[in-house]
């Protein structure tokens, strides 16, 4: 990926991200919506804000268990930050070169929202399907095997 791609993706995703905590009306409403859902769910919100700390400290493989963990546990019907979790749960794997864990993840954010009535919810998803374009290359066939492998 070339560096103006990058930034765009890395803007992008920041206004996203941005957008999915309150900055845009659509999102905000979801949002709340969460809060008002996760309220007497202190478990879930502390899981949530650790993973989210700690894939900010660049402890990605921690963030990822965490993230995991969250959505183990996160059932809301409007699936409110779930798209958004899955993203960041593709990410922790991308930086920590588990490149088949983050295609999958990538891929099951496209397959699931790319559908979805929410503008910030389909933006994800095209910044889903660029991540995938960029890390194909970093993954080979395993031998024998129909299932990718990560390169060395």
């Amino acid at each position: 990926m070339n560096t103006s791609r990058l930034e765009w993706v890395a803007g992008g995703l920041a206004l996203l991200l941005a957008a999915a905590a309150g900055g845009c009306r659509e999102s905000s409403q979801r949002v709340r919506g969460l809060g008002n859902w996760l309220q007497g769910k202190p478990e879930s919100i502390h899981q949530y804000y650790s993973a989210k700390e700690l894939f900010e400290r660049g402890r990605y493989g921690q963030a990822a268990v965490g993230f995991r963990a969250w959505l183990a546990d996160y059932h809301d019907s409007q699936d409110v930050l779930r798209p958004f979790v899955l993203y960041q749960l593709a990410e922790c794997y991308r930086h920590t070169r588990d490149y088949e864990r983050a295609a999958r993840a990538y891929k099951t954010v496209v397959e699931m929202y790319a559908n979805s009535p929410h503008s910030d919810v389909r933006d994800l998803v095209e910044f889903a399907r660029l991540r995938l374009d960029d890390i194909g290359p970093t993954i080979k066939p395993r031998p024998g095997g129909s299932e990718p492998a990560a390169k060395d």
